[in-house]
């Protein structure tokens, strides 16, 4: 499920001499932004004169449109000090004034936004960036992310991240070991058992005992629960000290929780946590952490160790393997074969 997008506050401003010949190019804007399915506030008809300017209600993306020449000095203003995306078009001097306005407003030290610039058959992919970005912003400072890890640890935590977290505004909270104990214990073995046949159904297994996945299977429904009831946006668990605990691993439930959408963070690495929701957002498409394992230079290739990629990445049959943990040979780990194509490494 994607995040919901920002409102759109389209601002057409135009030459009080141009009205009528660029209400068609406004009213085109328009839609471009509904049929992305954006919700579209500002006036619908072009603002011609400073005096008439109100910004009102303005939380999401402001977009000024410059719909014709001589509409610099309202873009100037509608613009000042902001984050506006000036949008320009192959008609009717609209990329001159905006040029102007941007010069205008670097001079005086008031600009904070950037041009955009397309014929209006479609809408321009940097508003879409730039929401992703004010999508990404929000869903930063409403993140609320259980801790699965000693007391020892977490101090530790709070010390090494305080400020970090403080800065997005991260709600970050201690789950401890007692409160998983007791989900896991409430967790039925033979619905788990189903549940798991069901969603990992096509997946291959290799020294795997079906003992093994159902336990982490078990592990997954716990944490989700804990998720659900605390209102998480998902977890980062201290990996290694849950091992020595639980005697498996977290990889196929940090997997799962990723596959819906949910921060599933290893090595409770809060850091981690921030980079992965951020470029999940943009992308629209899980992250996931990996250790660089190899490099190639003759063949500029990296080679990626993951243990926790989304299952639902794989775009074949059999592409999911349950094997046991590499560090520990516990169960269960994961190798989800990815589709060729572009990636981001952060």
């Amino acid at each position: 499920m994607h995040p919901k997008k920002p409102p759109v506050y389209l601002l057409p401003v135009a030459s009080s001499l141009h009205v009528e010949r660029v209400q068609p190019f406004i009213e085109r804007a328009r839609r471009l932004l509904e049929q992305e399915g954006f919700r579209v506030e500002g006036p619908k008809e072009p603002v011609t004169d400073t005096k008439d300017l109100r910004i009102t209600g303005q939380n999401g993306l402001l977009l000024v449109f410059l719909a014709s020449g001589g509409s610099s000095e309202v873009a100037v203003a509608a613009s000042w000090g902001r984050r506006a995306l000036l949008w320009a078009y192959p008609s009717n001097n609209s990329l001159p004034s905006a040029l102007s306005a941007r010069s205008k407003l670097r001079r005086a030290g008031a600009w904070r936004g950037e041009i955009i610039y397309g014929s209006l058959d479609s809408l321009p992919e940097e508003v879409l960036w730039e929401a992703r970005a004010i999508t990404a912003q929000r869903e930063l400072r409403n993140l609320r992310l259980g801790v699965l890890c000693d007391k020892r640890k977490w101090s530790s935590l709070l010390s090494t991240y305080g400020e970090l977290t403080g800065i997005f505004e991260m709600n970050i909270q201690h789950i401890g070991f007692s409160e998983l104990e007791q989900q896991i214990r409430q967790i039925d073995e033979e619905k788990a058992a189903r549940e798991a046949k069901t969603r990992l159904q096509g997946a291959m297994r290799e020294n795997i005992e079906e003992s093994g996945v159902v336990a982490a299977f078990k592990l997954y429904l716990a944490l989700r629960r804990i998720i659900d009831e605390r209102g998480f946006s998902g977890v980062a668990v201290d990996c290694f000290w849950l091992i020595g605990r639980l005697g498996l691993t977290p990889c196929l439930a940090l997997s799962l929780l990723l596959s819906e959408g949910l921060l599933g963070v290893c090595e409770a690495d809060l850091a981690s946590a921030i980079a992965m929701k951020a470029l999940a957002t943009f992308s629209e498409t899980p992250a996931w952490m990996a250790n660089l394992s190899q490099v190639d230079f003759k063949k500029a290739t990296l080679t990626l160790a993951h243990c926790t990629a989304p299952i639902n990445l794989t775009k074949k049959a059999g592409g999911v393997r349950l094997t046991p943990h590499f560090e520990s040979g516990l169960p269960l780990s994961l190798d989800v074969g990815l589709p060729r194509g572009l990636v981001t490494l952060t």
